[in-house]
């Protein structure tokens, strides 16, 4: 019998207890700052100060996670309070520091990404959610993406079904009040004869025998 390596299916994601921890830290100081300080205070930049000087505590899940703070808060706490203070003494020394926050990538550049790790362009957005699920189902990348170009066309198809339906609709009633006019008019259609006429009271006549 040959033997398989089977390699364990990768988390979802991961998370830092520390950061948690350091957060928390952070906002309960903040509250005991002086609102003079607090205007001064940029919350992010002391967390990233703060994290800077402390060790990491990574967790793929639940328990993980729940034994990482406790973890943190029995061997961590006295180090994490120094590097608060530090934190804070760097940002109050230069209250009026000088910076430009990290900005949202642009649309463009994320979907650059997206081609550079699938290493092809032929990747739109209406592509996207649907190669991310198929990721998210543990599926592989070459699996997703095949899945992604069939749902994402099928996606154009009934927008295209959609659109087209909505159209006719719109003609169909725009019609139907050009020929409510005429329904209306239907009598004046019909020719009058005259009291005395001939034609008039033949046909009179003709019903009067047909009873």
């Amino acid at each position: 019998m040959n033997c398989t390596t089977i390699r364990p299916q990768m988390a979802q994601t991961y998370v830092n207890a520390m950061s948690i921890l350091v957060e928390a830290a952070v906002n309960d100081r903040i509250v005991q700052c002086s609102a003079r300080e607090q205007a001064y205070l940029n919350r992010q930049e002391i967390i990233a100060y703060t994290l800077n000087q402390l060790p990491g505590l990574h967790a793929t899940s639940e328990q993980g996670l729940e034994y990482q703070l406790e973890q943190g808060r029995q061997r961590y706490h006295g180090q994490i309070q120094v590097a608060l203070q530090r934190a804070f003494a760097a940002v109050l020394r230069d209250p009026i520091l000088s910076y430009t926050p990290l900005s949202d990538p642009s649309p463009q550049a994320v979907l650059d990404t997206i081609h550079q790790m699938f290493q092809t362009d032929q990747i739109d957005w209406p592509m996207v959610p649907h190669i991310l699920a198929g990721l998210l189902r543990q599926e592989s990348p070459s699996q997703a993406l095949a899945k992604a170009k069939v749902l994402a066309q099928k996606d154009a198809d009934k927008q295209a079904q959609d659109a087209a339906q909505e159209d006719a609709l719109t003609v169909f009633f725009q019609f139907s009040e050009t020929l409510n006019p005429l329904s209306a008019d239907e009598n004046h259609l019909v020719p009058s004869h005259p009291a005395g006429d001939p034609i008039a009271t033949s046909v009179t006549n003709d019903r009067l025998c047909a009873h």
